[in-house]
């Protein structure tokens, strides 16, 4: 995946040049989408002899930071989202402006129920170094994980950059961190009203925090069937939503 970028032609997957008087060359390679690897074959002719090597490029989102344990500390929320693709703790990465505007949020929404504390179930935000979420689990039909950068759903694509975080729909009496012991599902909601956090209350502090809180789902038989929140933020140097 990917292409290198050679100035005043094309984008190219295969680039043929010469060396500078100090014997290197450089060349800018774009990556095929965020947070992967790239197989680079380089090969070099000299007095007719053809030496060749290939190399692995990664490529990362810079500047991720965990929510868990620093700006964000485990008795303000009930962390879930672990899978086998990607074991709990590895998704809670966001960019560093985001960290310090979940806290607030967190604080904010949590609530009493006949004086039970109840708590915001933290879900997916953003892999260790970006990219999309694994959304192929190894089988005896498919014995690899795979990726797909290129569809949307599955696969978390809107989750690559560190700019989003997952919310559950219903709160838990819980908070930290015991491997999704006890996580409340969101069909638990529509029984329970009193465990539904607030659509209109999340979107009012998300925006203050120059975030956007959406419903997103799933639909089943043509039927839309609300699963979580979503809150995507801006980047440091925007203006909060208007609120």
């Amino acid at each position: 995946m990917g292409y290198f970028l050679v100035p005043n032609v094309r984008k190219l997957p295969s680039v043929r040049t010469t060396t500078n008087n100090g014997g290197t060359l450089t060349v800018p390679f774009v990556a095929g989408y965020v947070g992967g690897r790239a197989r680079v074959i380089a090969s070099a002719s000299i007095d007719g002899k053809v030496l060749a090597e290939t190399v692995l490029v990664a490529y990362a989102v810079p500047g991720l930071v965990s929510l868990k344990g620093g700006q964000m500390p485990d008795t303000d929320v009930y962390w879930i989202g672990g899978t086998t693709d990607h074991p709990q703790g590895l998704n809670f990465y966001v960019q560093d402006s985001i960290a310090s505007r979940l806290r607030p949020i967190a604080e904010s929404l949590q609530t009493r129920v006949n004086g039970q504390k109840l708590y915001l179930q933290f879900n997916d935000a953003s892999l260790v170094q970006g990219g999309t979420f694994t959304v192929q689990a190894p089988s005896p039909v498919s014995p690899a994980a795979y990726e797909n950068p290129f569809r949307a759903s599955p696969g978390h694509l809107a989750h690559d950059t560190g700019l989003d975080q997952d919310i559950g729909l219903c709160y838990t009496t819980s908070w930290g961190d015991d491997g999704q012991v006890h996580r409340v599902a969101y069909s638990s909601c529509t029984s329970n009203t009193t465990q539904t956090v607030n659509l209109t209350t999340l979107k009012q502090f998300a925006c203050q925090e120059h975030g956007v809180a959406q419903v997103h789902g799933k639909t089943v038989n043509n039927v839309f069937i609300g699963t979580h929140y979503h809150i995507r933020f801006v980047g440091s140097n925007e203006n909060a939503p208007g609120c």
